[in-house]
């Protein structure tokens, strides 16, 4: 959805966002577990809307809060936002000792 809004329904917001990189939620765990991190767990935001006037329209009211939470959990792969609890694995003692060294 955040593809159709973009390219089609609002395509400036491409222009005036200060995102630079949009990850989806497995390529982002998949970075993580490539940096040494350990995933301990995954949150899900507000559902997103293909178009932000409608985000600002349902976030006004309280109703609206709750249609979004019933849509996030049915479609949980079109939430606004994700958060990514995880800690970062320590480093062995040897690979501390290359990282001294060099």
């Amino acid at each position: 959805m955040a593809r159709l809004r973009n390219n089609y329904i609002q395509p400036y917001i491409a222009r005036k966002t200060d995102h630079t990189h949009f990850f989806t939620e497995k390529t982002f765990k998949n970075i993580l577990i490539e940096t040494g991190f350990t995933l301990q767990s995954v949150k899900y935001e507000t559902f997103f809307f293909p178009c932000s006037y409608l985000n600002n329209v349902f976030s006004e009211f309280s109703t609206g809060h709750l249609l979004m939470s019933l849509l996030r959990r049915i479609f949980p792969g079109q939430a606004g936002g994700l958060i990514f609890a995880s800690i970062k694995a320590k480093m062995s003692p040897s690979l501390v000792h290359i990282g001294l060294e060099i």
